[in-house]
C-alpha cells in the first residue's frame, strides 16, 4: 500500500485497488493510472478474482463450483482484452482521420436511400 500512497493515491481508493487486482500493486497503480485515481462505482463493486472461488458455499455440488471457476476464468480472459484506458482506440493518424469523417459526411449527406 505505501508505494501507492507515495504515489498521490488516496488510502480508500488504494485499498479498493489493492482488493480488486488480488494485492497485486504494479496492477493496482496501473488500474488507479487509467482511471485517473478515481474508481467507478462499477470496479468498487466487482469482487477480486482470488475470493470470489473460495467465497463460495460449502453446500454447493463440485459441478457447479468448477463451472464458475470456468466461467470466472473465461471472463477474466476476455477482460483482459478490453482496454481500461480511454484513448486507446486512436490508433489513426490525423490524415486517416480526416479520410474517415469525409467519408462518413459523404454518406451522410447522401440521405434516405430508400422510403417506406
Amino acid at each position: 500500500m505505501a508505494p501507492l500512497l507515495y504515489l498521490g493515491f488516496e488510502r480508500a481508493v488504494s485499498e479498493a485497488a489493492l482488493r480488486l487486482t488480488g494485492g497485486d500493486v504494479q496492477s493496482a497503480t496501473q488500474l488507479l493510472l487509467d482511471n485517473q485515481g478515481v474508481l467507478s462505482p462499477e470496479l468498487l463493486s466487482m469482487s477480486p478474482p482470488s475470493t470470489s472461488s473460495s467465497a463460495a458455499p460449502s453446500s454447493e455440488e463440485p459441478s457447479t463450483s468448477s463451472n464458475s471457476a470456468a466461467d470466472d476464468e473465461l471472463v477474466n480472459e476476455v477482460l483482459e482484452d478490453i482496454s481500461r484506458h480511454e484513448e486507446d482506440y486512436l490508433d489513426l493518424t490525423l490524415e486517416e482521420e480526416s479520410e474517415l469523417i469525409a467519408t462518413m459526411k459523404t454518406y451522410l449527406n447522401r440521405g434516405p436511400t430508400h422510403t417506406v
